[in-house]
């Protein structure tokens, strides 16, 4: 209560900070003196500990729940979305974002439900906030957070959080950097195969790094370190690696598991960089667990684009791609639009072989019937050797149809008539 009433609430509580340093700094004159042999010889028998005093609280992520622009009909006004994107992007970068829209981003004018949202911080300069809300009434595709620009874990959970206030029933979330060219075709068929698949509802996909090269830096809020000075104590490397995790240039997985690495963020340490904190610790403390190392098969990191991978490659993930990403792009739309051709000349030719086949199989029938009729059927019913007079109208002096030729002379001999 005493703390509250101090502190009242989060506000910084100076007072505890300087009751905490006086009580450090007569500590460590106690020590000084005792080294000194100064409270022996004044009759002060005491025996110190050795006692480090310090305030070293892991800092976990904090998600930044307020939206500077946000796109809140982003989804609504899209209905049947396959995937939605969340590229992080700077907030001077306009460049790159503009290739996206010109490349994967305008996947939708090519019959692939696949959005893109550009997800940004804040920015001092009036100019750079007015351009900003400028481009995003043209485009409307543009997400910006009440946050510094430079944090890249508050922008990429920044942007999980709009998806989950704003796309929830969208199937899929992907991450991924405004350096990336996608495959969106190649990308669209997975996609519909893990929705068929209940064993990778909880799976994210990406490129797997299986080992850390360096340690990774935990980041610590405040220590109190030597004799009254507070050091703000930034980095720490821990003792053990963490493990696996995925490249951050691209990553995705159903929207409801993606969406988990927000309930874990508040108590797992934030480490550097995103992408091990994002696909690594928050995936473990959720239940999630990542694709194989298969599947890194998907991904190519080379400058040079080989032009014969495409169709089997999902993503480039090298920003001075050769040949530039525009130019790739078309190749990658030209391939799947003669694929696609191909595919429905295929379609003809199916359906034609099926025509002539039940043509053959009527044909067939036919036969089978005329065959039928000519070797079961007495010889006097069989129209080809009947006699044309036999179904020549007999008529009576009335001018009523009494027979029919002959079967009216056969009748008349046999004295029926």
């Amino acid at each position: 209560m005493m703390y509250r009433a101090w502190c009242r609430g989060r506000r910084p509580c100076v007072v505890t900070l300087l009751l905490v340093l006086s009580v450090n700094i007569f500590y460590r004159t106690l020590l000084l003196l005792e080294s000194r042999g100064a409270l022996a010889r004044n009759g002060i028998n005491l025996s110190l500990p050795k006692i480090g005093i310090s305030f070293r609280r892991p800092l976990t992520a904090r998600v930044p729940l307020r939206f500077l622009v946000e796109e809140r009909s982003y989804c609504s006004r899209q209905p049947g979305l396959l995937a939605v994107a969340v590229v992080p992007s700077a907030l001077d970068d306009f460049k790159r974002r503009q290739e996206t829209r010109l490349t994967w981003g305008s996947a939708q004018t090519l019959g692939v439900p696949l959005g893109a949202v550009f997800v940004m911080g804040k920015h001092r300069d009036r100019d750079e906030r007015d351009r900003i809300r400028q481009e995003s009434r043209l485009y409307r595709d543009i997400v910006q957070g009440d946050y510094d620009d430079t944090q890249g874990s508050s922008k990429a959970l920044n942007g999980l959080l709009w998806m989950a206030m704003n796309c929830a029933t969208v199937p899929f979330t992907l991450h991924v950097t405004d350096k990336v060219l996608l495959d969106v075709f190649v990308l669209q068929r997975f996609l519909w195969e893990v929705l068929e698949a209940p064993e990778k509802q909880d799976m994210l996909f990406g490129k797997l790094v299986d080992h850390v090269t360096q340690d990774p830096v935990t980041s610590y809020r405040w220590s109190l370190s030597d004799f009254g000075h507070m050091v703000p104590e930034v980095t720490e490397p821990p003792a053990v690696t963490h493990g696996r995790y995925l490249e951050e240039d691209a990553w995705f997985g159903r929207t409801q598991a993606v969406a988990k690495l927000l309930t874990v963020s508040g108590v797992v340490p934030l480490v550097s960089p995103s992408s091990l904190y994002l696909t690594g610790m928050l995936a473990r403390a959720a239940g999630l667990s990542l694709s194989p190392s298969l599947f890194n098969e998907w991904w190519r990191s080379d400058k040079k684009a080989n032009l014969q991978e495409i169709g089997a490659v999902m993503g480039w993930f090298n920003k001075e791609l050769d040949p530039p990403r525009s130019e790739l792009w078309k190749q990658i739309v030209l391939h799947h639009t003669n694929e696609t051709i191909d595919e429905a000349i295929r379609d003809v030719k199916s359906k034609n072989e099926q025509l002539k086949r039940k043509e053959l199989l009527a044909k067939s029938t036919i036969k089978s019937s005329k065959n039928f009729i000519t070797n079961h059927i007495p010889n006097h019913f069989k129209v080809s050797k009947m006699n044309p007079d036999r179904f020549k109208p007999v008529m009576s002096r009335q001018g009523h149809i009494i027979g029919h030729g002959s079967e009216m002379k056969r009748s008349a001999s046999e004295g029926i008539l």
